[in-house]
């Protein structure tokens, strides 16, 4: 298995209760593809350094999780197209 770093911004009008299923969501993608999720780490809300689908800040979030390689892909769509999140970055940690 090999390491990885999610970086998300979500949308900041969202409910804590909403933000944690967001982030729920995200963790299940990651284990029923077989990973774990190693660290959740909240960075909290943020200015943005431009706008971003007409948002001026987000709540930025840090997951670090093992998966396999070919899993990445459907991770990465799925994050892509739900509408709480602004932004994300999936990168591979060397």
């Amino acid at each position: 298995m090999t390491k990885y770093e999610l970086t998300v911004v979500v949308r900041p009008e969202l409910t804590e209760e909403d933000r944690d299923k967001v982030l729920a969501k995200i963790e299940e993608l990651v284990t029923t593809s077989g990973g774990s999720v190693l660290s959740r780490d909240m960075w909290g809300r943020r200015e943005l350094a431009y706008p971003i689908k007409k948002y001026k800040e987000g709540v930025y979030v840090l997951f670090t999780f093992n998966t396999e390689a070919e899993k990445t892909r459907d991770i990465d769509y799925k994050v892509k197209i739900n509408d709480d999140i602004i932004r994300h970055l999936l990168v591979k940690v060397t």
